[in-house]
């Protein structure tokens, strides 16, 4: 199924409502493979996870690079030259 699953948690199984079919691993750490069917909103609540984390790091490099020019273009007093 591509996704959009509404998922009914019984014990460990996920059963999907929409799709009226349990995922056929599971879904609690395991990953499907493309010729398996079933819920598929594990891996992709994986692939968002994995996004996010990402874009925190880039948003962060982004920040310390940001202060480097900051302190370069905008240097502090004590290292002015007086004239």
């Amino acid at each position: 199924s591509p996704g959009g699953c509404e998922q009914i948690k019984r014990g460990k199984i996920s059963y999907c409502k929409k799709h009226e079919m349990p995922c056929r691993n599971g879904c609690a750490g395991w990953y499907h493979l493309i010729n398996q069917k079933g819920c598929q909103s594990c891996e992709t609540a994986w692939k968002a996870k994995a996004r996010q984390e990402k874009r925190a790091i880039e948003q962060k490099m982004i920040g310390e690079k940001g202060k480097l020019d900051d302190a370069f273009w905008n240097p502090a007093k004590d290292r002015k030259k007086v004239k």
